[in-house]
């Protein structure tokens, strides 16, 4: 209140009122502001809730690592081994040699070794008989034999004969003889023209190479 004022309204130094006083009159009061008090609660919700979150955290890492954290000892021996008795169903037909065999497994077989197959016959051309061979059949009496051919039968060297008879005309007035014998344990038929002599039969034979044939003087 100014000095004025006071002096119209006749008031002492100690009377005065307070609703004239001026708002410089009065101090600001003590204390923090709102806007600290604020912070201040705000920073301490945030603390707890520091503390808290790493209280749950570390209960959580307690409960899952409970080990001491020491290495444990591989055991000794083996570490598969098969059971006496596995007690597994047993299949119809496992452990025979099929089974082995897609298993990729060896079995021996109790089969008996297949026999060899025999030896195909071998051709035997007239060319081909031995000289030997042909010695054994005692020729014609007085001629000589010129071999056309062996056969395996009787029948068939008959029918060459007449096939070359018809092939080679200068055979159709000649003699023929079929003569059975045993060559390398198989039986043929030799078929031969008989000759005069043995001039006569080698000229023959010539002529039968000469030809296209072929032909053995057999004596």
């Amino acid at each position: 209140m100014t000095d004025d004022v006071r002096r119209d309204l006749d008031l002492g130094e100690d009377d005065s009122l307070p609703w004239l006083e001026t708002a410089d009159d009065y101090d600001k009061p003590d204390g923090p502001s709102t806007g600290k008090v604020v912070l201040l609660v705000i920073a301490g919700l945030a603390l707890i809730a520091v503390i808290f979150g790493g209280i749950f955290a570390f209960h959580n890492n307690s409960q899952e690592q409970s080990g001491n954290g020491e290495l444990i000892a591989a055991q000794e021996g083996d570490y598969k081994v098969a059971p006496e008795d596995p007690q597994g169903k047993q299949f119809e037909g496992e452990g025979d040699a099929a089974f082995a065999a897609s298993e990729g497994k060896s079995r021996e077989s109790n089969a008996m070794p297949a026999k060899p197959a025999p030896p195909e016959p071998k051709a035997t051309p007239a060319a081909a008989a031995s000289s030997a061979a042909a010695g054994a059949n005692a020729p014609a009496s007085g001629g000589v034999m010129v071999q056309l051919a062996a056969l395996n039968s009787e029948a068939a060297a008959e029918q060459q004969w007449s096939k070359l008879s018809g092939q080679y005309e200068y055979l159709k007035d000649m003699r023929h003889r079929v003569v059975k014998a045993e060559v390398e344990g198989r039986t043929v038929y030799r078929l031969s023209a008989v000759s005069s002599d043995r001039a006569n039969a080698n000229s023959l034979c010539n002529r039968i190479k000469s030809d296209g044939g072929s032909c053995l003087i057999a004596g």
